[in-house]
């Protein structure tokens, strides 16, 4: 699946040097990208957002509560916000089903990106037809 729909999409990640490198990825396939360290300060962002974020990209473990538990809160205030998780670890399931293992690749990465912005664009379009 191609989209070349292009994103703004914030990038939680506590590593860094994982930050940096993911968020240079991210610019080099044409998205916007704003990087925030902690799932607390995400949710921060997220809230302030005008007009918001496209996606979020997101590591599975960080320190305050886990990516799970941050996608949660996201969708509190903002319900129809993509999450896709990443891990050095295998996660067998995650709630949303959009999971990409670590090291990223910039084919995998937008594969990744294209899969879950494409499936909430079309849960919100099914929703909206209800």
């Amino acid at each position: 699946m191609r989209n070349d729909k292009k994103l703004h999409i914030l990038l939680v990640e506590d590593d860094s040097a994982v930050a940096l490198t993911t968020a240079q990825m991210l610019e080099f396939l044409g998205h916007r990208v704003t990087v925030v360290g902690l799932p607390g300060e995400a949710c921060r962002t997220v809230a302030e957002a005008q007009p918001g974020f496209d996606l979020v990209l997101s590591d599975i473990t960080m320190p305050e509560m886990t990516g799970q538990e941050m996608a949660r809160r996201l969708h509190e205030f903002a319900p129809n916000l993509p999450v896709l998780f990443m891990s050095g670890y295998d996660f067998t399931s995650t709630e949303t089903g959009h999971f990409l293992m670590k090291p990223l690749s910039l084919s995998s990465l937008r594969q990744a990106i294209a899969r879950a912005y494409s499936a909430q664009a079309a849960s919100a379009a099914d929703a909206a037809c209800i």
